[in-house]
């Protein structure tokens, strides 16, 4: 149970997720995140997969279970691959410099090695050194560099909120930009259906994998 009660907060008649109900204590500031969180799915200048990459990536420093895996249907129809989920679980919180030290260079593009590079470093931060700043400047535009580093400031504001108020952020039924009245692709009830059974499969296998190994 959260330490404060949730406000009634909604945004234009939308209805929001509990994290962003807790910042209604101060309506401006939640309106302030919501609408950064509409621009983060509705406006930015980044790619889809790289909006995808920087996500799994926060999600898995953060340890947000629901957040990541809300995002591997989403992750793989933007382009990102299997192999890429498994280097971005397996690294955001065993090694602070896998990036930096050119780990798995060969399983992603320049400019996605670039991105993720500088995600670790701002919240390994937060300073960022002249060198990775320049680097990163030869990848991404100004816009871009401050998209990231708004992606990255949301994703660790709503984990922040779900440890220091204990909310219930991680076992909401929507994921929170979704719930700003974000839903980006509206499926038909066949795909949706499939949709499930996909996730359904892939947790299953997961499950398996997991049991195999801890019976050898």
């Amino acid at each position: 149970m959260a330490r404060f009660p949730y406000p009634n907060y909604t945004y234009k008649s939308r209805p929001t997720i509990n994290a962003i109900k807790l910042l209604a204590y101060s309506p401006t500031i939640a309106d302030h995140w919501t609408t950064i969180g509409t621009a983060h799915f509705r406006s930015l200048a980044l790619s889809k997969k790289l909006r995808e990459l920087a996500t799994l990536y926060l999600s898995a420093r953060f340890q947000s279970s629901y957040e990541w895996d809300h995002h591997i249907q989403l992750s793989a129809r933007a382009g990102v691959t299997e192999v890429q989920r498994e280097i971005l679980r397996d690294v955001a919180v065993k090694d602070a410099n896998f990036f930096a030290n050119g780990g798995s260079e060969g399983e992603f593009e320049e400019r996605d090695m670039a991105m993720l590079t500088f995600l670790e470093a701002i919240i390994r931060g937060p300073e960022v050194s002249d060198k990775l700043w320049e680097e990163t400047t030869k990848y991404f535009s100004e816009r871009e560099i401050v998209e990231l580093f708004s992606l990255q400031s949301e994703d660790t504001l709503l984990n922040w909120l779900d440890f220091t108020f204990a909310s219930d952020v991680q076992h909401s039924v929507w994921y929170a930009r979704e719930v700003m009245g974000l839903i980006h692709e509206v499926l038909t009830f066949a795909k949706f259906i499939s949709c499930i059974e996909g996730e359904a499969r892939e947790t299953l296998t997961r499950v398996k994998v997991a049991t195999s190994s801890s019976e050898e």
